[in-house]
């Protein structure tokens, strides 16, 4: 038995060294860290444009029973080496957690509806950096027939049904939205903020917040210090 603990003991050692290895790797890969270091666990190649919905150790997970919510979560430093800076390729990791309900889906319907992002200096109201809809880009080639499938002509009458829950949701006070039997829909996302924003990495300390389908999320501060 104490053979046993010994080998186990020793895997566990070697699993934490490789891990650690392999963080030190994608640190010396990019010229970038995050912190807290669950950040660097992602399975995520930040070099490249990164879309996920699936939930991860940096998803902030908060559902609230029959409630609309939308709550996000970013690294509290980004560490850049600036002896490579014109080979760092920018990135403010962001993940997140939305539940809507029906009624709020219908009243916030438009495009400009969707998934927002916006960058501040902290403690600074003026926004330096706005997003347009933060959605999973669209392959450009080739066409994938399953994900673009050919448009179905607009039935009359459920468009007029549509409209009509449109009217009466847009009729409803915010705070009436997610009473009643409504239903609700809810997904996580992370990405880089950078993939949406022109925004070079400066040292200093920024807030980040989202909007979606008129909710804004908390606002979190990221501090980026060069080394």
């Amino acid at each position: 038995m104490r053979r046993i603990m010994m080998i186990v003991a020793v895997l566990a050692a070697m699993t934490g060294a490789n891990a650690q290895q392999e963080d030190k790797d994608m640190e010396k890969m990019m010229g970038i860290r995050f912190e807290p270091h669950e950040w660097m666990e992602l399975d995520l190649d930040w070099r490249e444009y990164v879309w996920s919905m699936e939930r991860n150790i940096c998803t902030p997970f908060v559902d609230v029973w029959r409630k609309s919510v939308l709550n996000i979560n970013v690294p509290t430093k980004i560490f850049v080496d600036s002896k490579s800076l014109h080979e760092v390729v920018p990135a403010i990791p962001v993940s997140g957690y939305t539940k809507t309900s029906e009624n709020r889906r219908y009243k916030y319907h438009g495009t400009h509806h969707l998934l927002k992002l916006y960058i501040s200096k902290a403690g600074e109201k003026e926004v330096l950096y706005e997003s347009l809809a933060v959605v999973e880009r669209e392959p450009e080639w080739p066409a994938d027939i399953d994900r673009h499938p050919i448009p179905k002509p607009v039935d009359p009458i459920q468009e007029a049904k549509e409209k009509a829950k449109r009217e009466n949701a847009m009729s409803i006070p915010d705070e009436e939205l997610d009473k009643g039997h409504t239903r609700f829909r809810s997904f996580c996302f992370t990405f880089n903020a950078c993939d949406y924003v022109s925004m070079p990495l400066q040292p200093g300390k920024y807030e980040v917040y989202c909007t979606f389908r008129g909710l804004e999320s908390e606002h979190k501060v990221v501090e980026i210090v060069f080394e």
